[in-house]
């Protein structure tokens, strides 16, 4: 995996909740709600540690003919933190640390096909 910076990209909201896992464990830790080619906001009961790096798979969706691989694995750096409308749920600012080059089309490909404006 190559190392990634980029600018302030927008990020787009999906009309699907992707599931996101701990790479080590394979526990469900939380789902996206946003996303970018900067990184993801995720959505979980658990707080997290802000500036903490975590090594998750984000499942993308197998009924769709669009996206041929099961998952994004990446890095992430949880940045900021947010109480969700849902008073049970943290909203997670996490920037992506790591991701292969290979998977910045399917991220591409994920707001095009799955992203809406609000």
């Amino acid at each position: 995996m190559k190392k990634q910076y980029y600018q302030r990209a927008p990020r787009k909201q999906l009309y699907l909740y992707l599931d996101v896992l701990d790479q080590e464990t394979h526990e469900k830790i939380g789902h996206v709600g946003d996303i970018s080619l900067n990184g993801i906001m995720l959505i979980t009961e658990q707080p997290v540690a802000l500036d903490s790096i975590k090594a998750i798979r984000i499942q993308l969706p197998s009924e769709l003919k669009e996206f041929s691989q099961e998952a994004l694995n990446c890095i992430v750096d949880a940045r900021w933190t947010k109480p969700d409308l849902n008073p049970k749920l943290h909203c997670i600012g996490c920037r992506f640390t790591k991701i292969s080059d290979e998977d910045l089309p399917v991220i591409e490909r994920l707001e095009d096909v799955l992203g809406f404006n609000n």
